[in-house]
Parts: structure tokens; C-alpha cells; sequence
């Protein structure tokens, strides 16, 4: 068994409270169908099981996410992963994803 000196054992307390209270959910999902109405549900269950003390931060869809394989829209999936790695910077600094950034994914 580790023994830790108690203002160490305090800080990581503090540390892990802190982290708890930065806890947020993300809800990411593709389909390949074109309609974003596809996700409706979904994003009904999620908020209506989701525990009170649960932050939805974003719910991030994309309706004819198989679409973008097409060389043609190459510009378009490039931007979208652009988005998603710029909302999880802003996840990590701000817990929420900016409007900006959630306008891509439409």
C-alpha cells in the first residue's frame, strides 16, 4: 500500500473534485441518411437519461456522413475534422465548443 504525506494526499482530493466538476458529455454520432431529423430521438433519450448532474457540452451529428468519402466533398470532410479537433481543444479550455465551430457540421 502506497502511503502518501497527507498535503499530498489533500492535493490530489482537490485535484479529483476539480475534475469532477469539469466533467462534461459529448454526444458524437454519424448516419449515412440525409436528414438530420435521423438523430432526434437520440438526442431525446440522451437528454431525458441523462443524470442531473451530467453537462451535455455538444451533441455533434452528421446526417450522409458516408457522403463524404466522395472525393468530391474531400474540402468539406476536411473541414469537419478540422472542427472536431478545434472542439475538443475548446472542450478541454472553455467545456463548451463555440457556435463557430459547431456551424461546420452543418
Amino acid at each position: 500500500m502506497e502511503h502518501r504525506h497527507p498535503q499530498e494526499a489533500q492535493q490530489l482530493l482537490q485535484l479529483r473534485h476539480e475534475q469532477e466538476e469539469r466533467t462534461a458529455t459529448v454526444m458524437l454520432s454519424v448516419c449515412g441518411f440525409p436528414e438530420d431529423s435521423e438523430f432526434d430521438a437520440l438526442s431525446e433519450f440522451i437528454h431525458r437519461t441523462r443524470h442531473k448532474d451530467v453537462t451535455i457540452a455538444a451533441e455533434i451529428y452528421r446526417a450522409a456522413a458516408e457522403a463524404l468519402t466522395n472525393p468530391r466533398l474531400k474540402d468539406k470532410a476536411d473541414d469537419i475534422l478540422a472542427a472536431t479537433k478545434s472542439a475538443d481543444r475548446e472542450l478541454v479550455e472553455s467545456m463548451k465548443i463555440s457556435p463557430e465551430t459547431m456551424a461546420t457540421y452543418h
